[in-house]
């Protein structure tokens, strides 16, 4: 590892705008003297919209391809337009995510709306696949953020969990040019690894990369329905590694973008809150995963499990709420929550440790080492 690195320098504290900041500091206040905390509704830092559930690849631990894209289409360009003015308030940044979003031909005047409308910093959640093609080149210019998976440098190994032989060498050349040309695009580039009981050797190379090509990871215990992957409790190799990033993130030798609070709670899978309110995440089709996108996932595995085809699906039986149907967000999330309240299980729970909501609760709840070991720490 390299010894000491300020190599984040122009990482996310330069695009973080000062309505995302006030957000935040409104969220950690009110999470500080509601003496409640745990059921309390927080104003959403950051929206999540899922372009399509399609995907070119077909990774070995991940729920959505064939099975939801099945189910859940996207809407036509128009519909998806009016969905993402809707979506948009003050203060939230965007992640656009999937599925695979460069599956979509309109993802380039997608993202422009979002840039149109206000959102800022921008996120693109991809697998790096198909980001050399004309979709891929369009879209990559009008985000903040290119967030790519990365899980091994083994091409073997990488190209057995994709489940598509030569996927890995193509990924991590794309990769490498969003590196290289990171400045031209005006972007930053992200790791996003997935810790699974097979690959837990395997995150020290990924390290080794970004270290040397000065990018940010971030890093999570795979997820099986809602919960770690059992085989990772009690795995004494998973501790060590686990050991090991907070070793490295102290010291700096690493660019590891996940807080000290985080990686010590995956660590030990300790007990914690949750704020699902802070995330809210958007189907292709309008639909709203309330409270979150576990439980969400949770009920529509078991809702299609009774179903005798694709035909029968009716989305409104598991998902009520549908952004075409509210005039924004807002509207929507107000009579969602007055009526649905919040599930037992954000309470002092050790289920669920996706980042994609730890980190925001950790955010408002821990708000020092959200600064220090988290913002502050990538200047």
């Amino acid at each position: 590892m390299a010894k000491k690195t300020n190599l984040i320098a122009e990482f996310p504290i330069r695009k973080l705008g000062v309505r995302n900041f006030r957000r935040w500091a409104f969220n950690t206040v009110k999470t500080a003297i509601t003496s409640n905390s745990k059921d309390i509704i927080l104003a959403p830092f950051s929206s999540v919209f899922y372009a399509t559930f399609a995907c070119n690849l077909n990774c070995i631990y991940c729920d959505h391809p064939d099975v939801r894209a099945k189910y859940i289409k996207k809407l036509d360009t128009p519909k998806t337009l009016s969905l993402i003015e809707k979506m948009y308030s003050p203060g939230t940044f965007l992640t656009i995510s999937g599925g695979e979003p460069l599956i979509r031909t309109d993802l380039p005047e997608i993202l422009q709306k979002c840039r149109s409308v206000g959102f800022r910093p921008i996120f693109l959640n991809t697998n790096a696949y198909s980001i050399d093609n004309e979709i891929g080149k369009g879209s990559i210019k009008l985000v903040d953020y290119v967030s790519v998976s990365l899980d091994s440098m083994d091409s073997s190994k990488w190209d057995n969990t994709l489940r598509r032989p030569g996927a890995s060498e193509r990924i991590v050349s794309n990769i490498e040019h969003l590196i290289r040309e990171r400045k031209k695009y005006g972007i930053e580039v992200l790791v996003n690894t997935v810790i699974t009981p097979e690959s837990i050797k395997e995150v020290y190379g990924v390290i080794e990369f970004c270290a040397k090509n000065s990018v940010q990871v971030n890093l999570g215990p795979v997820d099986v329905h809602g919960m770690p992957d059992s085989r990772l409790r009690n795995n004494e190799e998973f501790r060590k590694l686990m050991q090991d990033l907070i070793k490295m993130k102290k010291e700096r030798s690493a660019p590891i973008a996940s807080s000290l609070k985080y990686l010590e709670q995956v660590r030990d899978f300790s007990l914690h809150d949750c704020l699902p309110s802070l995330v809210t995440r958007v189907l292709p089709d309008g639909s709203v995963a309330i409270p979150c996108d576990p439980l969400a996932a949770d009920r529509f595995r078991k809702y299609i499990s009774g179903l005798n085809s694709p035909e029968d699906y009716n989305p409104r039986e598991i998902f009520p709420y549908n952004l075409q149907d509210y005039p924004d967000l807002n509207s929507l999330l107000k009579e969602a929550y007055q009526k649905e309240g919040l599930p037992l299980c954000v309470r002092n729970t050790d289920k669920c440790f996706m980042p994609c909501h730890l980190t925001p609760t950790n955010a408002v709840k821990h708000p020092l080492d959200f600064l220090f070991s988290g913002v502050l720490s990538w200047a």
